[in-house]
């Protein structure tokens, strides 16, 4: 079921995604302008140095801007760690059926 599920990360595998990403990039413009110093582009060379540090800027900002909220999950502060406990549902609970043609519509008052 879609509105059920059994499992959630929290995205916490992210922080580590991001990283191996911006190691590729690094290294994929490291190549380039290797690359473009064999091919007598020279000036292409020089404007290109500057890519790879700040694209390793780039991460370290992204680091401490939202590695935070990945080491601390909001949901695990609000129900320390037991996820039934910040709800007052059980897990395996059926979720909460809404009548065919009632649908509600996230921020629209109710009739």
């Amino acid at each position: 079921n879609v509105y059920n599920q059994q499992y959630e990360s929290g995205a916490q595998f992210w922080p580590g995604v991001h990283g191996r990403i911006v190691t590729a990039l690094v290294i994929s413009q490291i190549l380039l302008i290797g690359l473009l110093s064999t091919q007598e582009a020279e000036q292409s060379t020089v404007a290109l140095l500057p890519l790879p540090v700040l694209t390793i800027w780039f991460h370290y900002v992204c680091k401490g801007r939202f590695e935070p909220a990945y080491i601390k999950c909001p949901l695990q502060a609000g129900g320390h760690g037991e996820g039934h406990a910040a709800t007052g549902k059980r897990p395996d609970a059926e979720p909460e059926r809404v009548p065919q043609g009632r649908i509600r519509a996230p921020g629209l008052p109710q009739r």
